[in-house]
């Protein structure tokens, strides 16, 4: 009687049981509209004033603009910080840094959080739009974890804990301890404009907020594959800015072949990398970055 009693009980729960192992923790989703290349979300600053936020996850850090710590009321501290963005081609200087915890829709802000005048960015793409909030990657789920999926081409960024089936393929990823910054170890081929075809194995950061699909860095394996295959380097006027940049018509990466892409050229080194990979490209892939495993998987 006892072993009937224990066969039913299994067989009316188990699919309850089956459920409560297999359902995700709901994650925490930020809708953002893509403008000129870049991420801009409406979002929730200290979980009540409205404002327009560029998301980067190549930012280690958040900035948010005086008007919002005004309304805040919340403490600050002198500071001498600055930060540089690729897109600006220029650092934004912070005199101040917040003492209390910063929260964006719900989601807590894991570092330093500088307060700036964004009013005065440097012309650009983003400027023109006039965030108040600089959000970068350093934030955490409300179930408490460092698991972040990107899913760019659909307009979304979620927070928290996923459950992965085989259809995610793994790829080893690096986090620069002090910068957050995600990078992983992949090869890059590409075929220029005479048909020539080259490829590199580099060490390339992945960084939303770069508008772009690549840039390379003048590391040393970028300068031997430029000699070895000699490419050819132009320039270009962009926003009164001169760019380098190489011409091509495709290029193969995480095994899908692009058109139409372009790569920048920077005479700048990241700690050995080898370049950049931007929102161009990171929209073709459902992305997930599992910062707690170190741990990069792209949706097959």
């Amino acid at each position: 009687i006892i072993k009937m009693r224990i066969n039913i009980i299994t067989h009316l729960f188990a699919p309850c049981l089956l459920l409560l192992i297999t359902v995700n923790i709901s994650a925490q989703r930020i809708n953002f509209q893509t403008i000129k290349g870049h991420m801009i979300a409406n979002v929730s600053v200290f979980d009540s004033i409205e404002a327009k936020a560029f998301m980067d996850s190549g930012c280690p850090t958040c900035i948010i603009d005086y008007s919002i710590a005004q309304r805040a009321k919340v403490r600050l501290d002198t500071c001498s910080y600055s930060m540089f963005f690729l897109d600006f081609n220029k650092a934004i200087e912070c005199k101040h840094k917040l003492l209390d915890t910063l929260t964006i829709n719900g989601l807590r802000c894991t570092s330093a959080v500088y307060v700036a005048d964004l009013s005065k960015l440097p012309q650009s793409d983003v400027s023109s739009i006039s965030p108040k909030v600089i959000m970068g990657n350093k934030f955490i789920g409300k179930d408490g974890s460092r698991m972040l999926t990107l899913q760019l081409g659909k307009g979304y960024i979620e927070y928290g804990q996923k459950t992965l089936s085989d259809k995610y393929t793994p790829i080893q990823m690096e986090v620069i301890p002090d910068k957050n910054f995600a990078s992983i170890e992949s090869l890059l081929a590409l075929e220029d404009n005479n048909g020539k075809q080259a490829s590199l194995v580099g060490r390339f950061v992945i960084d939303t907020g770069f508008a772009g699909d690549y840039i390379l860095f003048e590391s040393e394996r970028v300068k031997f594959f430029i000699k070895y295959f000699k490419l050819n380097i132009k320039q270009i006027s962009y926003n009164g800015r001169k760019h380098s940049y190489i011409p091509i018509s495709s290029t193969t990466f995480l095994n899908k072949t692009s058109y139409k892409q372009s790569i920048r050229f920077k005479e700048t080194t990241l700690r050995n990398y080898d370049g950049t990979i931007g929102f161009g490209v990171l929209k073709n892939w459902e992305i997930i970055l599992d910062y707690s495993n170190n741990t990069l998987y792209v949706k097959k």
